[in-house]
């Protein structure tokens, strides 16, 4: 597997700062996230150069906070779209290898998932087209089992890649999503179509934690996955704390994916 990092965890850095230390500390990918592009001011072209100067690999990440795909509030709803959209034309401008989105939501505790199905199908189709047209690879990212979510557990998943039914839409599975879920192993073994992988720790009420920060069985999950996927792998997982820790922060995680490697003795 490629391993990499996602830009958002060294937020308050430049794209380029974190760019240029994902890669002193021995990453292979960059995970981009739109909203840190958007504040750092560049040209798709201007990064897109950055990014070929680093040697890394790198993918999007639509920006999620305050968004909804499928909100029954149609301003709400119509710039959530837009805004997957500038992702999208981002993507494909700098040439990423894949683009997470995350499905849309309830708006409402009173809502049944069953009546929003349609829409999160439509939006999704309608995303997979405009993908195809821009050669972007898009990746519906799994979600945890929280109020509102319904695209959550494999069933979900299938079923919103079979009603799409397109080749520009797979999967960016994220693992530390899976926690407290049954059958967690069995998902991550059937999950179609993969296209990205998201790793970080996670606990009780607690999800994205730095590896070996949490409860998540995230070897034993790995195990599964490295049978069948040997694409990108993306860390998660914040740390807040003082400004200046960047380096640590990142050679911490890269180490704890090393122990991983040496562990299971894969091949690097």
């Amino acid at each position: 597997m490629q391993i990499g990092v996602a830009s958002e965890l060294l937020r308050s850095l430049s794209l380029p700062a974190v760019i240029d230390l994902a890669a002193a500390t021995g990453f292979q990918a960059i995970e981009v996230w739109l909203d840190h592009w958007q504040r750092n001011g560049l040209k798709p072209a201007q990064l897109l150069r950055y990014l070929c100067s680093s040697g890394l690999i790198w993918t999007v990440h639509a920006d999620m906070r305050d968004l909804n795909l499928i909100s029954t509030n149609t301003g709400i709803r119509q710039e959530s779209l837009r805004q997957v959209k500038e992702a999208i034309h981002l993507a494909a401008a700098i040439e990423a290898q894949v683009l997470t989105i995350h499905p849309g939501r309830l708006s409402s505790s009173k809502d049944r998932p069953e009546d929003f199905w349609p829409k999160q199908v439509e939006v999704f189709h309608h995303l997979a087209e405009t993908a195809a047209v821009a050669g972007v690879q898009l990746g519906v990212e799994n979600m945890e089992p929280r109020a509102g979510e319904f695209v959550v557990g494999l069933d979900d998943l299938e079923r919103l890649l079979a009603a799409v039914d397109s080749p520009n839409l797979g999967v960016t599975l994220d693992l530390a999503h899976l926690f407290g879920q049954p059958g967690a192993r069995e998902f991550v073994g059937r999950v179609p179509h993969l296209v990205n992988v998201h790793l970080s720790d996670a606990a009780p009420g607690r999800c994205h934690l730095p590896l070996g920060q949490g409860e998540l069985d995230y070897e034993g999950l790995l195990d599964t996955l490295r049978q069948r996927y040997d694409g990108l792998l993306i860390l998660e997982g914040y740390t807040p704390g003082p400004l200046g820790r960047e380096r640590e922060i990142l050679a911490y995680l890269y180490g704890k994916w090393q122990e991983y490697i040496v562990q299971k003795m894969i091949p690097q």
